[in-house]
């Protein structure tokens, strides 16, 4: 009998340990999610309140940041789903994959580039109005949920923020860098954000595909374990809705 043919585009990378093949997600928030508070019961919108969204694909957490009654995103009944606090000042959300280190959406920094292959997260996103929240999407150094973004000790993400494209970044608690693209926005106006993380734990960011006019250089400490999250947090103005038409994350292809 002949032996097999290998055929190396069909091969995982050799540095892809055999347990991370599958490590991928996409959802297009397209139905109603089934929603609950973490270890059980009614969601109940509380301040530092953590709880679970199921939609027909994947799970997801959400740490409600000082209040929330909207108990869960509902559809919009046009892009997708709303995944906006109540339209108060400083309420917001945060999603993500869990905490837990058992999160199978965690990647291992190795600035070495002999670990982990590249990955990313991307989203699609309509804002009713956008200098009426922060919208922000990127990873974060695997850790509790905080209410203070900066507290976080390592993060990069690019979004919205009053309207303005801007990426916030921090490395070790060393102080968040705020970055402004110089790009706005648009009222209820569809855009793409994506941050790609390649094997040396670099940064890069697209908006509706291309990378930004003006972006800040940003690598990942070697060692530290990320997962991708999502925050949106009312302004003073506030927005009746921030929805989302799709997530996805894993390897960069």
């Amino acid at each position: 009998m002949p032996t097999p043919t290998v055929i190396n585009k069909y091969r995982y990378s050799d540095v892809i340990n055999r347990r991370y093949w599958d490590r991928y997600f996409y959802t297009n928030m397209s139905v109603n999610p089934v929603i609950s508070k973490l270890g059980g019961g009614a969601a109940a919108g509380a301040g530092a309140e953590t709880d679970v969204m199921n939609d027909s694909k994947t799970a997801f957490e959400y740490f409600n940041i000082v209040g929330n009654t909207n108990l869960g995103p509902s559809l919009d009944g046009s892009f997708g789903l709303n995944l906006a606090p109540d339209a108060t000042s400083t309420h917001g959300v945060e999603y993500n994959t869990g905490t837990s280190t058992l999160n199978n959406f965690t990647f291992l920094i190795d600035t070495s580039g002999q670990t982990t292959s590249a990955f990313f997260f991307r989203g699609q996103f309509k804002v009713a109005t956008v200098a009426g929240a922060t919208l922000l999407m990127g990873f974060r150094k695997v850790a509790a949920n905080n209410a203070t973004l900066s507290s976080y000790t390592d993060f990069a993400t690019i979004g919205v923020i009053a309207g303005e494209f801007e990426t916030e970044t921090q490395i070790a608690t060393g102080g968040v860098v705020t970055t402004d693209t110089t790009q706005a926005g648009v009222n209820a106006t569809m855009f793409q954000l994506t941050v790609n993380v390649d094997s040396f734990g670099n940064v890069t960011y697209q908006i509706n595909g291309l990378a930004p006019t003006v972006v800040a250089a940003y690598q990942f400490q070697n060692g530290i374990t990320v997962m991708p999250f999502l925050r949106i947090v009312q302004n003073v103005t506030t927005t009746a809705t921030a929805s989302c038409n799709y997530l996805e994350c894993g390897f960069q292809s």
